[in-house]
């Protein structure tokens, strides 16, 4: 039973790295003009990629 607490306790956290990783692309601004170098509105787009993503992973 515990093992699964920490298995489904991971995957939240998981999905939230992943949230906030997304959304760091976009709000700094070193990471985002990088990103932005190979497509303008690049940053953006792979943040709600990667939300989508953490969205639909199961828990």
């Amino acid at each position: 039973m515990s093992s699964t607490i920490w298995i489904f306790g991971r995957r939240r956290a998981a999905s939230a790295w992943i949230r906030g990783m997304g959304q760091y692309f976009v709000d700094d601004p070193q990471s985002r003009a990088n990103v932005d170098k190979t497509a303008d509105g690049l940053a953006a787009y792979q943040r709600d990629a990667m939300v989508f993503y953490a969205d639909a992973r199961p828990s």
